[in-house]
């Protein structure tokens, strides 16, 4: 008997194994420190602003006393001989002579004549002459540069 060769056929397409590509990721920086130091800084400003306006508020209040009356009684600040406000709303009691006028109670003001208008204060040297409009009084004050306060001295005109 003769001996049958046999090939054995190999596989000759050889399964190629891919390799997978790691892909990298990249880290994001974050910003995080940077907004919180701006925002700091905002909060310190706003701060800041709040109490200038809290001053202002109660330099207003000193100034001008109680603001539910608009009509200042009888004294006046003055700043270098120059009224801050030129035309003021002023009431003035005309019995009331005195050089430095006291404070008086509402049962005492009840007798008094008052004049009430706008005023308009002039400042020549150390004596302001004030007016007051509807009706014309014209009103001689006295400026004191010591104690920087203006008080009447004389009235002239008819209420």
């Amino acid at each position: 008997m003769k001996r049958m060769k046999v090939k054995l056929k190999k596989d000759k397409k050889k399964k190629k194994k891919k390799k997978k590509k790691k892909k990298k990721k990249k880290k994001k920086k974050k910003k995080k420190k940077k907004k919180k130091k701006k925002k700091k800084k905002k909060k310190k400003k706003k701060k800041k602003k709040k109490k200038k306006k809290k001053k202002k508020k109660e330099e207003e209040e000193e100034e001008g006393g109680d603001q539910s009356n608009p009509f200042k009684v009888v004294r006046f600040h003055l700043k270098n001989n120059k009224m801050s406000e030129p035309k003021v709303p002023v009431r003035f009691d005309l019995d009331d002579h005195e050089h430095e006028p006291k404070e008086k109670s509402l049962e005492e003001r009840e007798g008094l004549k008052t004049v009430e208008g706008e005023v308009e204060v002039h400042v020549v040297d150390q004596i302001a002459s004030v007016s007051v409009h509807q009706p014309q009084v014209d009103v001689v004050v006295a400026y004191s540069a010591f104690t920087s306060v203006c008080y009447i001295s004389s009235f002239y005109g008819s209420a």
